[in-house]
């Protein structure tokens, strides 16, 4: 009558089981926290990101000593910089999990791996937000000593602040989907200068009717709006470019992530 009840040697087994599985498959605060973790202890992440730092002031530093030298122009110099460090600070955080191998564990833990994506690009992002801030006020505050008069206006540099951040976290997701999709470290590396750095200045000429075609990169659209003082057309169409290259890279990046193997 007994012999479908559980023994005193297979409940143990049973309860251990439950708990291995639960433990197994982390939720969204786990994830997030994972990644956190791999980050942090990583020596080389820890210098790229107090270099995403020193190159926000020094981005503010190169622009203030410009003729038409502004608050706003500042902190564009800082956002520059840093997003191009921040850009490879994410981008090299991805491609080191594939070069290493450790992604079939991230994944082990994550089957969903949609849900592993956004651990890792919502924490890019968060990283990218505080890293260019702390950029952007280290870079102010070295350039008001160069413009000791009236050089910081709270309204405008409060505003050029933050549009600046949001541009430098869109840029370190971005580099993230793109070493999600890429994989390799050098063509990654490669590809986040040319995004950040050359792009700009080959297409600077190239009219597409009444517009240069530079105006359509993801390195062109996100500065231009630290720029604005209104939000007019102008900034729509920005926002819709840079809305455009966010889709593009979440969609490649998820379908290869969910349809290859790690």
């Amino acid at each position: 009558m007994n012999e479908h009840l559980p023994t005193s040697s297979s409940a143990p087994v049973a309860a251990r089981d439950t708990r291995t599985s639960t433990a197994a498959h982390q939720d969204f605060t786990g994830l997030m926290r994972s990644e956190w973790l791999k980050v942090a202890s990583l020596t080389s992440m820890r210098w790229l990101a107090l270099a995403a730092v020193g190159a926000g002031a020094l981005g503010a530093v190169a622009f203030a000593s410009s003729a038409e030298a502004s608050t706003t122009t500042a902190v564009l110099g800082s956002a520059t910089l840093s997003a191009l460090v921040i850009g490879l600070l994410t981008a090299l955080g991805t491609t080191s999990e594939y070069a290493t191998g450790s992604i079939r564990t991230t994944l082990a833990v994550a089957p969903r791996r949609g849900l592993a994506l956004l651990a890792k690009a919502a924490l890019s992002a968060l990283l990218g937000v505080v890293l260019s801030v702390l950029g952007s006020v280290a870079g102010l505050a070295a350039t008001s000593a160069m413009h000791p008069d009236g050089w910081i206006e709270a309204g405008t540099v409060v505003r050029a602040v933050v549009a600046a951040a949001i541009y430098v976290a869109v840029v370190a997701v971005f580099c993230l989907l793109l070493g999600t999709l890429l994989r390799g470290v050098a063509l990654t590396t490669a590809s986040v200068i040319a995004l950040v750095l050359l792009l700009p200045g080959m297409t600077g000429g190239v009219r597409v009717g009444d517009v240069f075609l530079s105006d359509y990169l993801l390195s062109e659209a996100g500065p231009g709006l630290v720029l604005q003082t209104s939000f007019g057309t102008d900034a729509w169409v920005q926002v819709a470019t840079v809305s455009v290259w966010m889709a593009l890279a979440s969609a490649a990046a998820a379908a290869r992530l969910g349809y290859s193997d790690a």
